[in-house]
């Protein structure tokens, strides 16, 4: 969820508090109880009981009960295959995730517990959602305003490497993963022995982004199978903060399968769609992608060029930190950019930022 954006991080915890009240007042009026399921975001008050009361109205007592204690928690659709189970990936970002930090205990606990909670759902034939704020993989954009700009990504190494060793021994039940926390919209291919076995999708947040990589709000309506929990297909809307009559005015930005000629939504179809993307030849599928991440905020991709598109196709296809360094050395064509600076910079800036890392 992160409520909070970056500009409350320092103010004092009352503030925010009362900020995810009035929030949660919002959401409350809005939607019915059995549809709001939050997760924190890095910038939230941490689990407390003051966040177990305001949120009792949408979550069960079991939730609650490891909400209170780690921020995390299990959805049971009961009448369906759907287990939805939705992490505190704060636990495993920065301090946090130190073994010798002070909620270190904490993020061991979630290791702990996830691996529980997926060995009961494969026993009992259940199909698994992971929602959170962060997931795995690296921020591929330069100047994207955080930490983990430019290679990095919002979990440790040890963290980002354990969380994807556990996706691909549970991926025939994992049926989808659903992150935010970087105000874009992208997606992630998780493989095992070279073979696509799970996907990521990283939504826009309905706050802008404005320094570095720039962003349009977002708003996404999923389609799934509630049986099986099979994702078909999602509509993108937007928020264009820059029209000229200052509306507020949500349009639809596109829809998945139409926008990219998707059969549907699988790993193997997304990994076709990441080698069309990947095609230098034609620009044009490349074009609508970078369009989407920005939120449509700008479709102009001439400060993309050859080596920045292969940045942007290592980042979707290499979440594993090292995979991605790799990635971003090869191929040696991908360096031989008519740009002078820009994508060269990029490559460059990514492969130090993971090796200090």
């Amino acid at each position: 969820m992160d409520i909070l954006s970056s500009s409350m991080e320092h103010m004092p915890e009352e503030y925010k508090l009362e900020a995810v009240r009035n929030v949660t007042e919002l959401l409350s009026r809005t939607f019915s109880s059995q549809f709001v399921f939050p997760a924190l975001g890095h910038n939230d008050p941490p689990p407390s009981r003051r966040l177990v009361d305001m949120w009792m109205q949408w979550l069960p007592t079991d939730a609650l009960n490891t909400f209170e204690t780690g921020g995390y928690y299990t959805i049971d659709q009961s009448h369906t295959k759907l287990l939805i189970v939705v992490l505190n990936s704060v636990l495993w970002a920065g301090g946090a995730a130190r073994t010798d930090g002070p909620h270190s205990h904490r993020g061991r606990a979630q290791w702990e517990w996830l691996e529980k909670v997926l060995l009961k759902a494969r026993t009992t034939n259940k199909m698994v959602y992971l929602v959170g704020h962060a997931g795995p993989g690296v921020e591929e954009r330069p100047n994207a305003g955080s930490s983990s700009a430019s290679g990095g990504g919002e979990l440790t190494p040890s963290a980002n490497g354990r969380l994807l060793h556990i996706i691909k021994a549970f991926s025939d039940i994992i049926v989808g993963q659903f992150y935010g926390h970087r105000h874009a919209d992208t997606f992630r291919l998780i493989y095992r022995e070279g073979r696509p076995v799970s996907w990521a999708f990283l939504a826009p947040s309905v706050t802008p982004r404005g320094a570095g990589s720039i962003s349009n709000p977002g708003l996404r309506l999923y389609k799934f199978d509630s049986n099986t929990g099979k994702v078909l297909d999602y509509t993108q809307y937007y928020l264009d903060v820059t029209n000229s009559r200052g509306e507020v005015h949500w349009a639809i930005e596109y829809n998945l399968t139409q926008y990219y000629g998707l059969r549907e939504v699988s790993a193997n179809s997304l990994e076709v769609l990441a080698d069309r993307i990947r095609n230098y030849n034609d620009r044009g599928v490349f074009s609508k992608y970078l369009s989407a991440l920005r939120v449509r905020h700008s479709t102009d991709i001439s400060d993309c060029d050859t080596a920045c598109v292969h940045v942007h196709y290592c980042a979707i296809t290499r979440a594993d930190y090292h995979e991605f360094r790799a990635c971003v050395r090869n191929p040696a064509s991908a360096l031989a950019s008519r740009a002078p600076h820009t994508s060269a910079a990029i490559l460059l800036y990514a492969i130090l930022i993971l090796i200090s890392s």
